[in-house]
């Protein structure tokens, strides 16, 4: 603050706030935010920030408020469309989530257009996947380990999906397996060994994709 009273300079405040958020200070980070907010409502960095750092600390109802304010301001905003995304999805609202990420395709179609995109929680070990299913299915699960002759590699990195469009899975391993159990628990998944839709090849052969 400067002498008598006078504001906050914005781009200052912008910086520091960008530095609590590099040190892992979202709520601090917020705190700056919002007194840039106060002399300039629609500075489109501290909105988009301030959404991220609100879906950090799981405020996703108030990092959505931030992404609206953004697509009123640019309606082609494919960043604010794909963490609005994430903010619903994280929210439970799993279909909207999915129409903010055709709308973060189509808002910059050059983006995406003639590319390839991994995506992925992280690399595991197959005994790490193991044990994650046993942690999530229950301890009477055993794990037997045997010698394999197969050395290939599996490994894949998202890293351009997270540098071209700001996506980052938000769900793990376990999230996934807890997703299964609760199905067939209740009864949704049924005849997955013999029907075709539970077997990508199986399903290709069956429509003739090629």
């Amino acid at each position: 603050m400067g002498l008598f009273g006078s504001k906050d300079n914005v781009e200052d405040l912008l910086y520091n706030a960008m530095s609590l958020m590099e040190k892992n200070q979202p709520k601090g980070a917020i705190s700056l935010f919002n007194k840039v907010l106060k002399q300039e409502s629609k500075n489109t960095s501290a909105l988009f920030n301030k959404g991220l750092a609100l879906n950090q600390i799981k405020k996703y109802s108030d990092a959505i408020t931030c992404f609206d304010i953004l697509l009123d301001i640019n309606p082609k905003d494919a960043q604010a469309w794909n963490n609005r995304g994430i903010a619903m999805a994280e929210n439970g609202n799993i279909q909207a989530a999915a129409e903010c990420y055709d709308k973060a395709i189509d808002a910059d179609p050059k983006k995406t257009n003639g590319q390839i995109f991994n995506v992925g929680f992280r690399n595991q070990s197959v005994n790490e996947l193991a044990y994650d299913v046993k942690n999530v299915i229950g301890n009477d699960i055993k794990i037997i380990n045997t010698k394999s002759n197969d050395n290939r590699s599996y490994h894949v990195s998202s890293d351009k999906i997270k540098s071209v469009l700001g996506f980052e899975t938000k769900c793990t391993v376990k999230d996934a397996v807890q997703d299964l159990k609760d199905a067939f628990e209740r009864k949704l998944l049924i005849n997955t060994f013999n029907n075709e839709f539970f077997f990508n090849i199986k399903r290709m052969n069956s429509i003739k994709l090629k």
